[in-house]
């Protein structure tokens, strides 16, 4: 099993992320002659709803509790189809 490497970046929306991770990869790549680069971002499977949901709710803890179980499916989901898999490969 080769060593890989987890990157995250973290930051508010608009903040930058895409351009650094475009950046970060292009040099990554450049830096090695192993092509294996996984780039994703989060929300996945729920976006739509809690996009919908950030967008028409008033109260920003009317549906707390939902909001939360959606996030924390979506961790769930995308840490399960594509990070984990991208680590043991």
């Amino acid at each position: 099993m080769s060593k890989g490497l987890l990157i995250v970046l973290e930051g508010g929306d608009f903040s930058g992320k895409n351009t650094q991770t475009a950046l970060l990869a292009k040099n990554l790549l450049s830096l090695s002659e192993d092509n294996d680069l996984v780039i994703t971002h989060e929300p996945t499977k729920h976006a739509k709803e809690l996009k919908q949901r950030l967008k028409e709710e008033t109260d920003a803890y009317a549906n707390a509790e939902r909001m939360a179980q959606l996030y924390v499916e979506d961790r769930r989901h995308h840490c399960q189809r594509l990070i984990q898999p991208s680590l043991y490969t």
